[in-house]
């Protein structure tokens, strides 16, 4: 094949205006942006983009003066690449028959940016050797700050995802490809088989070696590395002066015998390689509640609450007595009331302390405490109550003692209205009832208990109930489909489209018997027109003959 070279024509470039959303357009049909992007030139350019992104300057607002001068010399350096030229043909014409080809990617990485360039290296029968630039590219540091050992590590991944990329599109039997890097750190970690990395480290060391072998990788120093000059961003003079880029380094157009050889003495891994060690941290964590909080709140029934604790007490008083026949056996009446009121009391304790306090002070005065209880600021729902405190129970006073009803509906006793025990109770009531509503189950429950804002706690936990929310669940809807057709027919004569069907039986008089008569119904599917006619039984003749004697079998009817 003859030589065939490829360069640019950049002497005409012009650009819209001063903004990041400006356009680079030519005059020349062979500007082609997508193969300047091969250029290092172009990272500049990128990089000045990446900064107005940084001030978050608008897509379509003018730049600052800076910008703007930055970015008119770079273009002004643009046509300079003219005088670039790149052979297209991988193997020269008079070489003979090729015997190794292989790809060489060259990995750096800066502050700026990391870079990655691909040369083909063939060698002949003769042992020719010639070498090409075949592919660059160049990527940017991310916004968000990254060390350098961390974007050598990415230059080393877009290393071998360029290998693949080239080797699945050339169409040339290649040998195994070569990948070179100055990175201690990256040739450290690629040829390690015991060290464990941190996330980020290991999940791009595992691309590497699902891509490559550690013997593919070797060392090359940083003066001789040609993707140098593209990771810093240079401008189009210095490239063409240079020209390193487009020439594989000199040591690939020798014998394998002359190339660089790795570092001996090879500085300790950064810090980014190294695994963050999580040390653990033993924390022990006190629970402020007591047994019988716990206790309380482990049960979600009345009964067993107070089935629990009495079989509680039951125990500790096996534990304590010498007689112990005495308390074996079951539960009695006497056990479960004296275990609710002892839980009653607890609950009282939890939230009425200071109002116990100076309930039993004022008794043992024999005094009302009505006013030492106003002046400790508590809310009217307790204070009208009057409370006196009746075997350490703070009951409902009132002026009920002649009353021919029972001690526990002229003095109530008081409960809080949030309480896990005060919604037990309720939740008994409510099901004893049957699952009534809400003022029949208030009502029944102060025959007893006086619950502070019992109203707003009984609904509460009515609420909660699942089987007064399936009860009370509001009826589906059934969404009705669109209307057939033929029922939105218009500016059509009526019977054009029938539906019809059969009622009864009714009976009917012939002679002096009564027979079993059916109607047969015509209706009209757009105006809803009715046409009746009689018929003997349901059988096919009867509906024939009813169909031909009404006005429905006519011409003008489409659909039946």
């Amino acid at each position: 094949m003859s030589a065939d070279d490829s360069n640019y024509d950049l002497r005409n470039v012009e650009y819209q205006s001063l903004t990041p959303n400006c356009k680079i357009s030519s005059r020349s049909p062979r500007f082609a942006k997508g193969a300047i992007a091969n250029i290092s030139d172009v990272l500049k350019a990128r990089i000045l983009l990446q900064r107005l992104c940084k001030q978050h300057c608008g897509w379509d607002e003018e730049v600052s003066q800076d910008y703007a001068n930055a970015w008119q010399e770079w273009l002004q350096t643009l046509p300079t690449l003219s005088s670039v030229s790149i052979e297209r043909c991988f193997i020269p014409p008079d070489f003979q028959r090729p015997i190794r080809c292989a790809l060489h990617h060259f990995a750096y990485a800066s502050t700026s940016g990391y870079v990655v360039v691909t040369y083909l290296r063939v060698v002949d029968n003769d042992g020719k050797i010639y070498c090409l630039f075949v592919m660059g590219k160049t990527c940017l540091a991310p916004l968000k700050a990254a060390t350098v050992p961390r974007l050598e590590l990415q230059a080393a991944t877009l290393a071998t995802r360029q290998d693949q990329f080239l080797r699945r599109e050339l169409d040339i039997e290649l040998s195994e490809s070569t990948f070179w890097s100055d990175s201690t750190a990256v040739l450290l970690s690629i040829n390690n088989t015991s060290k464990r990395f941190p996330t980020f480290v290991a999940n791009r060391l595992s691309k590497i070696e699902a891509a490559s072998r550690p013997g593919q990788w070797k060392y090359v120093p940083t003066n001789v590395n040609p993707a140098d000059e593209g990771s810093r961003g240079s401008n189009a003079r210095e490239f063409v002066s240079r020209s390193r880029w487009l020439k594989a380094p000199k040591f690939l157009w020798e014998k394998a015998d002359s190339w660089p050889e790795s570092a001996v003495d090879m500085p300790p891994l950064p810090t980014e390689y190294d695994e963050v060690k999580v040390k653990p941290v033993f924390v022990q964590s006190i629970d402020s509640t007591s047994l019988s909080e716990r206790l309380m709140a482990y049960y979600s029934s009345w009964l067993k609450l107070r089935n629990a604790v009495a079989w509680f007490h039951r125990f500790a008083e096996f534990l304590r007595s010498h007689n112990r026949p005495h308390c074996c056996g079951s539960l009695t009446c006497d056990d479960l009331s004296g275990n609710e009121t002892a839980i009653l009391r607890f609950v009282q304790q939890q939230t009425f302390k200071q109002e116990i306090d100076v309930t039993s002070r004022c008794a043992d005065q024999k005094r009302s405490c009505k006013r030492d209880l106003k002046g400790m600021g508590l809310t009217r729902s307790l204070f009208k109550l009057n409370p006196v405190l009746v075997d350490e129970t703070i009951r409902v006073g009132g002026r009920l003692q002649n009353a021919p009803v029972g001690f526990d509906q002229k003095h109530p006793i008081i409960l809080p209205h949030s309480h896990h025990v005060t919604d037990l109770i309720i939740r008994f009531y409510h099901n004893e009832l049957h699952h009534v509503g809400a003022s029949h189950t208030w009502a029944a429950l102060r025959q007893r208990f006086w619950v502070i804002k019992g109203g707003v706690a009984v609904r509460r936990v009515l609420g909660q109930c699942v089987l007064c929310r399936k009860r009370g669940a509001s009826i589906g809807q059934q969404v009705m489909a669109d209307l057939p057709r033929e029922r939105t027919a218009a500016h059509q004569p009526p019977f054009s489209h029938v539906g019809v069907d059969f009622f009864g039986p009714f009976m009917a008089k012939q002679g002096g018997s009564s027979i079993k008569c059916y109607g047969c119904i015509f209706s009209c599917l757009t105006v809803r027109a009715v046409h009746i006619e009689v018929t003997q039984s349901l059988s096919t003749n009867s509906f024939l003959d009813a169909f031909r004697g009404s006005s429905v079998a006519e011409e003008n009817r489409r659909k039946f």
